[in-house]
């Protein structure tokens, strides 16, 4: 930004003139002559410093423009490997071709025609113009030819919205080592939490698979449920802030020996931000997403042989209802200094309520953290795997700057719940989601026909 430059004013220019004293000496003519040559040496030095004062801002404003274009990508830059083109001609197509909406109409069969979002005020280009931060690639202290990743790249989601399915998916079509933030939740069960960070002892963790040889990758994509998704539990327990979210993101659990030597300990612990590079934010429909976890409910009865709830909670729409009409008949959540009467009236017309109020505000403090964070993020949408595969395959491996070396895993589509409600409450969810979304939740929830 260029200096601010305070003006000279004309008492100041001419103050010879000013501070000469009206006597009848000052009129003579050689007063006279005397009075007119400093008056003349006065504005040739006034015109002077002008001149000076008007080159100097033009050249801090040239200066200012051209670290401005270097920030946002309007002139061309190299790196070693190879070079990227932006101008401003190209950001509004650019965003026309990365925006797009994901379902036109009510039968759900359009998809919208992007994956990449817009961050603050910044353009996210996509991954082909090496556009990412300076400082991300010197959070660690590893040279990009070293073993270890550069940095982890968040997969966070919300529990029951294509987590398992994507981390499965990149492994196996780019044959690349994937983490956690939990230890033990991999294939392997017998073994202690190892660290896929140089100098991260306290994660994320390997997820390694018996058998398979992986390769390491730059940015290394990692589990993380961050905080406040818990479904059957107390309003402390779920009640975040973006710094206890953005902690909770950091954090996990680590497999150690017991005293003993034979069996494993998990550990709670935390890593630093530092160690996070990019981040990949998934979304998932609301209706379908909180039915998912409703079947994972059921299923974990079914695991543990509880017949008397599987009998009364069958896996349909009517088993759907009761679950959701037991958790209503707790109120805590409503009877919250945060919850206002409109809200209030809200929240007792959406079956499962409390589960709807999680997973709008885990949307809301996922968009703030990697905002605050200020990392790199793509956006992706559970429903394009349905509908858009390929383009959204294609965008994902190429923002983490890894290699198609293979097919992966088929995805099973059709797990579409919006039955389950009826049509008051898809309308009364749609009316809480706007209510509580922050504008850049809204912007991605509004897409599954909810406005």
């Amino acid at each position: 930004m260029a200096p601010r430059i305070r003006p000279i004013s004309p008492s100041i220019q001419h103050s010879k003139e000013v501070i000469l004293p009206y006597t009848a000496a000052s009129m003579s003519s050689t007063g006279t002559t005397k009075s007119q040559q400093r008056s003349s040496s006065s504005v040739s030095i006034s015109i002077i410093n002008r001149i000076i004062i008007l080159g100097f801002v033009f050249t801090a404003y040239s200066v200012f423009l051209l670290l401005h274009a270097s920030r946002y990508g309007y002139y061309n830059y190299a790196d070693s490997n190879n070079s990227a083109t932006v101008d401003p001609s190209s950001i509004a197509s650019s965003i026309e071709s990365n925006q797009g909406i994901l379902l036109q109409n009510e039968s759900e069969q359009q998809v919208r025609n992007s994956i990449f979002s817009l961050r603050s005020n910044k353009f996210l280009f996509s991954p082909k113009s090496e556009l990412i931060n300076d400082d991300n690639r010197k959070r660690n202290n590893n040279d990009i030819s070293s073993p270890w990743p550069i940095a982890a790249a968040w997969l966070m989601s919300f529990p029951n919205s294509g987590t398992s399915y994507t981390i499965h998916l990149i492994r196996g079509i780019t044959n690349t080592t994937t983490a956690t933030n939990y230890g033990l939740e991999g294939d392997i069960k017998d073994e202690e939490s190892v660290p896929a960070i140089s100098n991260s002892e306290n994660g994320p963790f390997l997820e390694l698979v018996p058998g398979v040889v992986t390769s390491t990758p730059k940015y290394m994509l990692t589990k993380t449920h961050c905080g406040g998704f818990c479904s059957d539990c107390r309003l402390m327990n779920y009640f975040e802030t973006q710094r206890s979210f953005q902690r909770a993101c950091q954090s996990g659990k680590r497999a150690v020996r017991s005293k003993n030597g034979q069996d494993l300990d998990l550990k709670m612990v935390q890593y630093s931000s530092n160690v996070v590079g990019k981040a990949v934010h998934v979304i998932r429909n609301p209706l379908d997403n909180i039915v998912a976890r409703f079947h994972l409910e059921h299923n974990r009865h079914r695991s543990n042989q509880n017949i008397e709830w599987i009998e009364t909670h069958p896996y349909d729409k009517v088993g759907f209802q009761m679950y959701c009409k037991e958790m209503d008949s707790e109120h805590e959540l409503r009877r919250s200094r945060w919850i206002d009467s409109d809200v209030d009236e809200l929240l007792q017309r959406v079956p499962c309520h409390a589960d709807f109020y999680r997973y709008v505000q885990w949307h809301n403090l996922a968009f703030a953290t990697t905002e605050s964070m200020d990392i790199p993020t793509f956006v992706l949408h559970y429903e394009d795997y349905t509908y858009d595969f390929d383009r959204l395959v294609t965008g994902l491996i190429e923002f983490l700057e890894l290699e198609r070396v293979g097919e992966g895993m088929d995805f099973v589509s059709g797990k579409v719940y919006k039955h389950y409600y009826t049509e008051k409450q898809q309308r009364a969810v749609a009316l809480l989601m706007k209510e509580l979304s922050s504008p850049v939740t809204w912007n991605h929830l509004k897409i599954y026909s909810l406005d």
